[in-house]
């Protein structure tokens, strides 16, 4: 039971690291690049991003998980909040 108990742990911190460095890389390198874009694509939407595309966009959080249901099966989706305005530098 223990050893189980140590897998599931481990692959947890597995999954956790594994969702820290995909954040990280959304935050630190695509969303700089292309905010502009958003901003002007997706004025006030939330969008859904998953392997740097936006895989599903809406006005609300229940039509983006409406807009979603489309969207191919994979690893759970980055949900950002696009807000009108001016690019940060």
């Amino acid at each position: 039971y223990e050893a189980k108990v140590v897998q599931s742990a481990v692959a947890r911190l597995n999954d956790l690291e594994e969702v820290s460095k995909q954040e990280d890389q959304i935050f630190e390198e695509w969303l700089p690049k292309n905010e502009a874009m958003l901003q002007e694509r997706f004025p006030d939407e939330y969008i859904a991003v998953r392997d740097g595309e936006v895989i599903a966009h809406a006005r609300t959080m229940i039509g983006l998980g409406t807009a979603m249901r489309s969207a191919q099966a994979g690893r759970k989706p980055f949900i950002l909040r696009v807000k009108k305005g001016e690019p940060h530098d």
